[in-house]
C-alpha cells in the first residue's frame, strides 16, 4: 500500500493554539526538526507525540505565513544548509520557543547529502498546518541567520515592483501635481494673447511671479520721479515694466544673482547679489545695486541682512 504523507497538530499544539485564541496571545514558532523515522523507516505520527522518533537535525524556522488561498493554513518553512547532511528525512516537527512539539509530519523519504558524498545541496522543508485561527501563530527567529528560497525572493521583488509601478502611475495621473496636455494647451494659447499665468500677480508695473512680486513689494522702490531710498514705494504713475533674469546658480540650486531690466530698452534697473553663505548654504547678505536711467552707473547700493528660521527657510531681511 502506498504511503500517505501528512502533518498533524499534537495535543500540546492544539492546547497552546486554543489557549492563545482564548486569551488573545501568540504561539511563537521558532524551530523545525527532522528525523529519519522509526528504526530507519516510516511510521504514522500520533497526536500524543512529544518528540520525533529519531531526530537527526534541528534548525531555525525561516518563515511562517498564511497560505494565500486558505487563510486557516499556516505554512512553515526552513532550510537545511548544504554543509549539513549524511542522513535521510522521513519525519519532521515544529517546536515553539519553549521547545514543545506543536506539530509532527510524515515526510517523503529524502536523502540529504554532504560534499563528502560527492554532492551537496540546500534542502527546503515545508510543513502546512490547518488551524482555526491563524492570527494566533507567529514566528520568533534570529534574523541574522535566516535563509530564503528563490521563489520567496522573486515573489517579494515582483510585489515591490508592482507596488512601485502603481504608485508612479497614480502620481503621474494626479491632476493636483501634474499639468495635463489639455491644460498645457490652454495656458499656451493664453500666453499667446494678452494673458498671463494664473499664478502670476498683476502689479502696476506689469505681471510678475509670486516670489518676484513679494520681493519687489517688500523692498524695491519703483519710483520714476524720485531717488531710491530703500523704502517701499510704488508710484501710481509708473509706466516702467521690468523683466527678470537669474544667474549664478550654486551647488544647491540657488541663483545668486538677479537682474531687473527695463522691458522697453533692456537697460539695467537693479542687480541683486547674494553673498556670505553659512554652513547650510543659506546666504546672509543680499546687496542691491540701483542703476541710472541708462543702466550704466550705480546710483545707490543697499545691503540687506537675511534671516532664516530653524528649518533654513527665509524669514525676513533687514
Amino acid at each position: 500500500m502506498a504511503e500517505k504523507f501528512y502533518a498533524i497538530l499534537t495535543n500540546i499544539g492544539k492546547a497552546k493554539i486554543a489557549n492563545a485564541t482564548a486569551l488573545g496571545t501568540k504561539v511563537n514558532i521558532s524551530t523545525l526538526v527532522v528525523g529519519d523515522g522509526l528504526n530507519g523507516g516510516y511510521y504514522n505520527p500520533t497526536e500524543d507525540q512529544t518528540s520525533l522518533k529519531h531526530q537527526v537535525w534541528q534548525g531555525q524556522v525561516n518563515m511562517v505565513r498564511t497560505d494565500e488561498q486558505n487563510p486557516n493554513w499556516i505554512v512553515v518553512e526552513a532550510v537545511i544548509p548544504a554543509d549539513v547532511g549524511g542522513f535521510s528525512v522521513r519525519e519532521a516537527g515544529i517546536l515553539d520557543d519553549q521547545g514543545n512539539l506543536l506539530a509532527v509530519g510524515k515526510y517523503p523519504e529524502t536523502y540529504k547529502p554532504v560534499l563528502a558524498n560527492g554532492s551537496a545541496k540546500d534542502l527546503y522543508i515545508r510543513m502546512i498546518l490547518e488551524v482555526s485561527n491563524a492570527a494566533t501563530v507567529t514566528l520568533k527567529i534570529d534574523p541574522a541567520t535566516v535563509l530564503v528560497t528563490k521563489k520567496y525572493v522573486d515573489d517579494t521583488v515582483a510585489t515591490a515592483s508592482q507596488n512601485l509601478d502603481n504608485k508612479i502611475s497614480s502620481h503621474i495621473q494626479n491632476g493636483n501635481v501634474h499639468v495635463t496636455p489639455a491644460e498645457k494647451d490652454t495656458w499656451n494659447s493664453k500666453a499667446a494673447g494678452n494673458h498671463t499665468h494664473p499664478n502670476a500677480t498683476q502689479t502696476i508695473s506689469g505681471f510678475l511671479s509670486g516670489p518676484d512680486k513679494k520681493k519687489l513689494d517688500d523692498q524695491v522702490i519703483l519710483n520714476t520721479g524720485g531717488a531710491f531710498t530703500g523704502d517701499v514705494k510704488i508710484d501710481a504713475g509708473l509706466t516702467v515694466r521690468l523683466k527678470v533674469k537669474k544667474s549664478g546658480k550654486d551647488s544647491n540650486g540657488k541663483f545668486t544673482t538677479v537682474e531687473w531690466r527695463r522691458k522697453k530698452d533692456n537697460t539695467l534697473f537693479m542687480r541683486s547679489v547674494l553673498s556670505i553663505p553659512d554652513v547650510n548654504g543659506n546666504y546672509q547678505t543680499d546687496t542691491w545695486s540701483i542703476y541710472n536711467a541708462a543702466g550704466t552707473a550705480v546710483i545707490e547700493t543697499v545691503t540687506w541682512t537675511l534671516t532664516y528660521d530653524a528649518d533654513g527657510d527665509f524669514v525676513e531681511s533687514s
